[in-house]
């Protein structure tokens, strides 16, 4: 039986060629230039169909758990798993690491609260993720032959990282702080790779190998690894 997938969400923008996309969540886009006819659009989703209908699946079955971010629940920060445990107590909320455990303090009102929770746990990888690219950005600037002007952070559905060469400012997914620290190497290394070649052909991937070699490894740990519910 053929595996189903959701509706295509399709979007007109000022681009030069059509871009397909499935984000971890599952949503399905197709980006199109504006002057694209409904008959294109149907010609380019019938076309695809196989290929949506094969990656759709493949996401589907790397969905990441449901969490709530409640007692007993596992969590990873770069790759090294936690355990949440929620504490009742005074003043403003807090989350700090303890061992393997790490604590997410709250005032009584809040410690029921799945989203006062996830906003605690949010906090923690946007703070282990500044923390970590400062230590890592200079290696890899210097090994790939070019510096970032800026890094911005986002929580991202659908790209672990995205550049902008002209003005060489680089932004990280904060979900890379769940994975093991070497997919945060290869993600910095990959955006700075862009400000020597824009797109992803042969030359781009030479120049990543050169200074990765060991990328299609580090890619497919990723995929193995459990999915980022945040």
């Amino acid at each position: 039986m053929e595996t189903e997938f959701p509706e295509v969400e399709v979007r007109k923008k000022r681009v030069k060629r059509f871009y397909l996309r499935i984000d971890r969540q599952g949503h399905i886009s197709l980006t199109v230039p504006v002057r694209t006819s409904e008959e294109t659009i149907r010609k380019i989703l019938a076309e695809k169909a196989d290929w949506i209908r094969v990656h759709y699946a493949k996401v589907c079955a790397r969905a990441p758990e449901e969490h709530t971010f409640a007692s007993g629940e596992t969590v990873y920060l770069f790759g090294e798993p936690l355990t949440l445990r929620v504490s009742v107590g005074q003043g403003k909320a807090r989350a700090e690491r303890s061992g393997g455990e790490l604590v997410l303090t709250l005032p009584a009102a809040k410690a029921e609260e799945t989203a006062a929770r996830e906003k605690l746990v949010r906090g923690v990888y946007a703070d282990a993720m500044r923390e970590r690219v400062a230590e890592r950005l200079p290696l890899w600037e210097s090994r790939v032959g070019r510096q970032a002007a800026a890094i911005q952070y986002r929580w991202m559905k659908s790209r672990w990282g995205s550049c902008s060469p002209t003005s060489a400012h680089i932004r990280l997914n904060l979900q890379l702080a769940w994975y093991p620290s070497a997919c945060l190497d290869l993600v910095i290394v990959h955006e700075l790779t862009h400000l020597w070649v824009s797109g992803h052909g042969k030359a781009f991937w030479e120049r990543v190998e050169r200074v990765y070699p060991a990328w299609r490894e580090v890619k497919a740990a990723r995929r193995a690894f459990p999915a980022c519910p945040l």
